[in-house]
């Protein structure tokens, strides 16, 4: 399979089999206490779930970037 351009495009089998092999990794207590040492807190959602939070999370970046005049060149 050719690796897609965008992430955007990734296949749902793909991201379904990425998503139970970082549940499985989670759910572990020996990682789950390796992140929490390095100050990470787990929160473990859906890809569903990932995908509302980051379309919510862009109006507020959105005008957080522009009230600072940073510009991409």
């Amino acid at each position: 399979m050719a690796c897609p351009r965008r992430p955007a495009a990734t296949p749902k089998e793909v991201i379904a089999t990425l998503y139970r092999g970082m549940m499985a990794a989670l759910n572990d207590p020996d990682t789950r206490q390796g992140l929490t040492k390095l100050g990470i807190d787990v929160v473990a959602s859906t890809p569903e779930e990932l995908s509302a939070y980051i379309q919510s999370e862009i109006p507020k970046w959105a005008e957080i970037i522009k009230a600072s005049g940073t510009r991409l060149d």
